[in-house]
């Protein structure tokens, strides 16, 4: 099994699958800390949600051989595969090919409600 905290695996095996065609939400920690290395044009605002730009039906940060700002990637990458679903179930995304390889803890899952309830809050706030 593997934490969610260990994305060396996904690489490892080869899947870049979450990286495709997302609609990552960012929060304003993500944005600033993305933009202070120098970055633009990344994101894209969807029903005043800020979320991570697809480029060529992938994320605007990915390439080759894997994410080009791994070590700075947005909070919802880190606690990615645990999801907050569209019914507000809390649960591994059933769309990666290895949730069922992954485990995570009740921390993962206070921090991933902490960081929806965040990104609400900031898009309650006109962008």
């Amino acid at each position: 099994m593997w934490s969610i905290h260990d994305g060396s695996s996904c690489q490892e095996n080869g899947c870049f699958n979450c990286c495709t065609e997302t609609s990552m939400p960012l929060s304003q920690a993500d944005v600033d800390r993305l933009s202070g290395l120098g970055y633009t044009d990344f994101l894209v605002v969807v029903d005043n949600e800020r979320r991570l730009l697809n480029f060529n039906g992938a994320c605007f940060f990915f390439e080759d051989c894997g994410c080009r700002v791994y070590e700075d990637r947005p909070e919802g990458c880190r606690l990615y595969p645990l999801i907050f679903g569209k019914d507000g179930a809390i649960g591994l995304d059933g769309e990666c090919p290895h949730a069922d390889k992954f485990t995570y803890s009740g921390v993962d899952v206070s921090n991933l409600l902490e960081l929806v309830n965040r990104i609400m809050r900031e898009n309650a706030v006109k962008l």
